[in-house]
């Protein structure tokens, strides 16, 4: 696959289907992961795996769930979305992310370890 293909095929997926990930594919998932590019080519990742439900339940009672509007107009605002198409792609995997990670048979929370601040 060429580059232009591969990125003309790139999609965002916001719903997912709760089924177990084998051990190949989520070895696959990682090393992807691992030719990420970084900053200043610093290759120092870890990546945390939860399989368990019951710990991402947890971890998700630390993240808001209610986002007001007023909210969703500060984050707009501070991350210089001027794009109307883009704030609406905002507006609408905000509201729903807690949903994606509680719903996901796993989730990976990739970790840049670096010497000095970004």
């Amino acid at each position: 696959m060429d580059f232009y293909e591969a990125v003309n095929k790139r999609r965002t997926i916001r719903d997912f289907e709760n089924y177990v990930i084998d051990d190949d594919t989520l070895e696959r998932i990682i090393s992807a992961g691992m030719r990420a590019p970084t900053n200043d080519h610093m290759r120092d990742w870890a990546f945390i795996v939860i399989e368990d439900q019951s710990v991402t339940t947890e971890l998700l009672q630390l993240i808001p769930k209610e986002f007001s509007e007023e909210d969703m107009e500060n984050l707009i605002r501070d991350w210089n979305l001027s794009d109307k198409c883009q704030q609406n792609c905002y507006r609408d995997a905000v509201p729903k992310q807690n949903r994606m990670l509680a719903d996901a048979s796993l989730v990976i929370i990739p970790l840049l370890k670096q010497k000095t601040d970004i």
